[in-house]
């Protein structure tokens, strides 16, 4: 008997846009030299697509909070990767534009290229604060479970 095999699917894609959607950086009363341990980071992604446009992404949204129970929240940091998919209707049919099955192994690429964007983009706008040296820690994007069902972005 034999094993069936994977389908396998070429996905031509490029990245088409980075952003910053939101940056705050807050001065903490009576902190004046923070280590990594000092500091929690909560990260959030949410996967988008916009199927009209060819486009797939991910908003990273990023907390740093002093002290183990959050609440000195020092920074927030929402960053938006958009990547072009130039043959996404090759693989996703227009009756599943609104809730895609994309490969999983496709969105853990898009995911770990869109943490590493964020990471960049959260140690060039703290350089030369209480943040400075602080980076954000590196993920596995296999760890996150996948948001379900994505949000919808205009073009």
């Amino acid at each position: 008997m034999e094993q069936e095999q994977e389908k396998k699917i070429n996905i031509n894609f490029g990245i088409k846009e980075i952003s910053t959607l939101k940056f705050s950086l807050n001065n903490v009363p009576g902190v004046a030299d923070i280590t990594k341990g000092d500091v929690q980071f909560q990260i959030v992604p949410r996967s988008f697509i916009n199927y009209e446009y060819s486009i797939v992404g991910f908003e990273i949204a990023v907390n740093i909070s002093f002290e183990k129970n959050g609440r000195n929240n020092i920074c927030e940091l929402i960053t938006r990767s958009s990547f072009e998919v130039n043959n996404l209707q090759e693989f996703v049919p227009p009756e599943k534009k609104d809730n895609p099955d994309l490969p999983m192994n496709f969105m853990q690429t898009l995911l770990s290229i869109s943490l590493s964007t964020t990471r960049g983009i959260l140690a060039a706008k703290t350089e030369g604060s209480i943040l400075s040296g602080i980076c954000m820690p590196i993920l596995n994007p296999t760890s996150f479970k996948p948001a379900s069902p994505y949000m919808k972005v205009e073009g």
